[in-house]
């Protein structure tokens, strides 16, 4: 059981992290919210699918997709980037240079869907 949380610990240290990350964000962060995000999925990989957004006031809803999108797209989630990159266009996000200059979105780039957005 060493390294193991236990499971209701592990729900609770997943939405500190997602919390976490978005107080981050919202201190523009925005590479250690990636971390703190990472670290939730690392524990709940169904936060992608939840978006992982939780109410954080000033926290940029189309950032916080987006940096989920780059979370995803770094575990080999093509699909849950995509459709988290989709979420964050329909917040708002338009930065899609800066996803194509990313090397953690290269795999998602590459895919005919992401041409789609």
């Amino acid at each position: 059981m060493a390294g193991q949380i236990h499971p209701p610990l592990a729900i609770f240290v997943m939405l500190f992290g997602v919390a976490l990350g978005s107080a981050l964000l919202a201190m523009d962060r925005a590479e250690d919210a990636v971390s703190a995000y990472r670290e939730a999925v690392r524990l709940d990989p169904s936060v992608l699918q939840r978006g992982g957004h939780v109410h954080a006031g000033a926290v940029d809803a189309a950032t916080q997709a987006y940096l989920f999108a780059k979370v995803a797209a770094s575990a080999g989630r093509i699909e849950d980037a995509l459709l988290l990159l989709s979420r964050a266009q329909d917040l708002g996000f338009s930065d899609f240079d800066r996803v194509r200059a990313d090397a953690d979105f290269r795999p998602v780039v590459q895919d005919e869907r992401f041409v789609a957005l």
